[in-house]
């Protein structure tokens, strides 16, 4: 695993000739970047889709390895909330803070629930 500094198209596509084998296919979200991959497979999923199915669902591999390097995600979310919301397009998160308080959970599962 290597954390990517710069998600622009250039670093993204030598990370994938890197760490990918020739005709794989590679399952993303939409970011353009993974746009135009030679010898390589592209689906793009939108996560952030109203219909859109879980993550976990689409993704199994990519969850089960966060599970196993970040460990209890409910800590790490709390130890990191600051810089997740600041993530959040914030028209997502306003909703999201007003459906937290309507119905009493957690900003976290307000976020996962409005995407429905």
């Amino acid at each position: 695993m290597q954390r990517i500094v710069n998600i622009n198209r250039e670093s993204l596509h030598a990370f994938i000739r890197d760490n990918t084998a020739v005709g794989s296919l590679l399952v993303t979200d939409g970011n353009t970047a993974y746009r135009r991959l030679e010898d390589r497979g592209h689906q793009t999923i939108n996560l952030s889709a109203v219909d859109a199915p879980p993550a976990h669902e689409v993704l199994p591999w990519v969850h089960r390895l966060w599970r196993d390097v970040v460990g209890d995600t409910r800590q790490w979310k709390h130890e990191h909330e600051d810089q997740i919301l600041d993530m959040v397009r914030p028209d997502r998160l306003d909703r999201a803070k007003d459906y937290a308080v309507e119905i009493g959970c957690d900003i976290f599962d307000a976020l996962d629930d409005i995407r429905r």
